[in-house]
């Protein structure tokens, strides 16, 4: 199960030839498409993720890889960019986000439009005062423990309006008790 930091998919980014700042929010997409199952310190990208299976059609077929590149059933079996044969290797789905991202920018990545990718660059987003951002494999509980502050995750439910199953997802931005 090959699963690449944020730093080692930048740098495979770069290595690509993308820019380091375009690389840097590659990297973050990928967080946020492909998160591991289990929370790993430092968080990373599951180049081994199959997705979007109910989405699939006579045209599209599953999403695969750190990047979830949604394969095209025309070109399978082609080495075309959207081959579904290949896109569980990562070099190809790094090669084929390139392409993707050389023709079309960041826009295909649905983390990128809703801005979920920005919880994995706080340096450059910020929260705003008083709130907190969430990342994959936070919890209520986690959030609390980690930051501290003398509250419970159930005060920050219900500062957030929150109830069972309290889910919440990265990119979220939770207010602080």
């Amino acid at each position: 199960m090959p699963q690449l930091t944020q730093l080692q998919v930048k740098t495979r980014l770069m290595d690509r030839g993308l820019a380091p700042r375009q690389a840097r929010i590659g990297s973050a997409i990928a967080l946020c498409e492909a998160p591991t199952e289990v929370v790993l310190d430092p968080p990373c990208s599951d180049f081994s993720l199959i997705g979007d299976q109910a989405l699939a059609n006579d045209k599209w077929g599953y999403s695969y890889g750190g990047f979830q590149i949604r394969s095209l059933r025309e070109q399978k079996g082609t080495g075309g960019i959207r081959d579904e044969d290949q896109l569980l290797k990562v070099a190809f789905n790094l090669d084929s986000t390139v392409a993707i991202f050389r023709s079309q920018g960041w826009w295909p990545w649905s983390t990128f439009r809703f801005g979920q990718y920005e919880a994995y660059l706080q340096d450059l987003f910020p929260p705003p005062p008083g709130t907190y951002t969430v990342v994959g494999g936070d919890t209520l509980s986690g959030i609390a423990e980690k930051l501290h502050a003398g509250w419970t995750w159930e005060d920050l439910a219900r500062v957030n309006g929150l109830h069972e199953p309290y889910s919440i997802f990265i990119g979220q931005s939770l207010l602080l008790p």
